[in-house]
């Protein structure tokens, strides 16, 4: 029977899969868009939040916003920054499905980390 932190990363990849795919894509060299990068980043550090203490993500700037801050930074520092070294992302290469479990897992392994220390 599978735990409940299983089902937790499963909810979790299948609610920020494409905003892990669009952020990863706007990296890209052939097609760069910082508003669209930060734009996913700040999507994908709101739905954590939500999603661990519980509440609409609409609301987590407001009620939660320190904890948005500290994911936001711990995800850029440790990974968003360093992409090439920390998922081996090619700036010239392709966002295929391997690549993007890779910055999910990744995201979710920092976001959870900073959430419940």
């Amino acid at each position: 029977m599978a735990q409940a932190s299983d089902h937790f990363l499963n909810a979790m990849r299948l609610l920020t899969r494409l905003n892990c795919a669009q952020y990863l894509l706007s990296n890209l060299r052939k097609r760069p868009n910082g508003a669209l990068k930060a734009h996913h980043h700040e999507q994908l550090t709101r739905l954590y939040v939500a999603a661990v203490r519980g509440v609409d993500p609409d609301l987590v700037r407001r009620i939660h916003d320190a904890d948005y801050h500290a994911v936001h930074d711990a995800t850029a520092a440790e990974l968003t920054n360093q992409l090439d070294q920390i998922i081996a992302f090619d700036l010239d290469g392709d966002v295929g499905d391997r690549l993007i479990e890779r910055f999910f897992r990744a995201f979710h392994r920092i976001a959870l980390r900073v959430l419940i220390p």
